[in-house]
């Protein structure tokens, strides 16, 4: 048995050959040869599915009766067809029920429905010190991506990564104020012995001066139904506090034990945009998120750019 320098034989190169001929003419004849059982998607077909959704009550109706209203009720396999695009798309989330049931994604769902019996509560002056309060965050934004673009990935040392602003993206479909990371990340890397490449989805909370408060953790806490990890990042005004966190900051026990206790990672910084005053002080562990959950936080939050790389990362 004569094997080359991989340590296979020539008969099982030959063997492979054959399978590989085999295995495109498999594939030749399944697309030359298809048959008129298949039921082709209509291009609209995602279009009408939304459309009938919508004018449910509520936007969420059962599986069978939707089908029916559709009038594909002797077409279940483009029903689901349709319903598994919409899912994948973040336009729809799947509920109970006999038979199942689905509902439209927050961001799906029509204004005068979303506002239906919602009362305002909050008087003017609240509304307007949270707009104050939101705009001082958001100027954080910019200079906390460049960052995390520019050294955060770089040191941990992926092969591939996209950094997005998620905070104005997809805050309905997420969940909320609570699910919508301020800055997020997608990332692969490769492992020299292992199989399969690691992706990963990083979420960042960041958190302006005067806003160092355990509250910022839960925010971050909420992301791990669709992160690997979260992130918190409070900006500080003072160095020395900066240096002596746990002494001179106040509550600084009770947001570190929360963090630690939940896996949220904690980052302390004096200026957002200079990496080396950047100072992880609780590591974020590891989790595995509900795919679903996932997947619709990438469709409804990142760009159509992104997704289009994510799939040939995939690939």
């Amino acid at each position: 048995d004569q094997r080359n320098c991989s340590g296979s034989s020539g008969e099982s190169v030959t063997r492979r050959q054959t399978r590989h001929k085999v295995k495109t003419m498999t594939i030749d004849i399944y697309e030359n040869n298809a048959t008129s059982s298949e039921l082709p998607e209509a291009p609209d077909d995602l279009d009408r599915f939304i459309a009938a959704l919508r004018e449910r009550p509520e936007g969420k109706s059962g599986n069978k009766a939707l089908r029916e209203a559709l009038g594909w009720g002797s077409e279940p396999d483009r029903y689901w067809q349709a319903l598994g695009r919409a899912l994948d798309g973040g336009h729809v989330v799947s509920g109970r029920g006999k038979g199942g049931s689905v509902k439209l994604a927050p961001t799906d769902i029509p204004a005068s429905a979303e506002m239906e019996g919602v009362e305002i509560s909050r008087d003017d002056k609240e509304a307007e010190d949270t707009k104050r309060e939101s705009a001082k965050e958001s100027k954080l934004y910019p200079p906390a991506q460049k960052v995390i673009q520019d050294s955060w990935v770089k040191s941990a040392n992926y092969d591939e990564n996209l950094v997005e602003i998620t905070a104005a993206k997809g805050s309905a479909a997420t969940g909320g104020k609570w699910s919508r990371p301020d800055i997020s990340i997608l990332a692969v890397k490769a492992f020299p012995y292992l199989p399969n490449r690691l992706f990963d989805i990083i979420t960042f909370e960041i958190k302006p001066v005067g806003q160092t408060t355990v509250e910022g953790v839960f925010e971050a806490l909420s992301h791990q139904q669709f992160a690997t990890k979260a992130y918190v990042v409070y900006h500080l005004s003072d160095v020395e506090i900066a240096e002596n966190f746990v002494e001179k900051q106040l509550h600084s026990d009770r947001i570190l034990s929360t963090a630690r206790k939940h896996g949220v990672g904690v980052i302390i910084t004096t200026d957002i945009g200079d990496w080396e005053t950047w100072e992880e002080i609780v590591q974020a562990e590891r989790f595995a998120p509900d795919p679903e959950q996932a997947n619709r936080f990438i469709a409804t939050c990142f760009s159509e750019k992104s997704r289009e790389k994510i799939i040939k990362w995939h690939k």
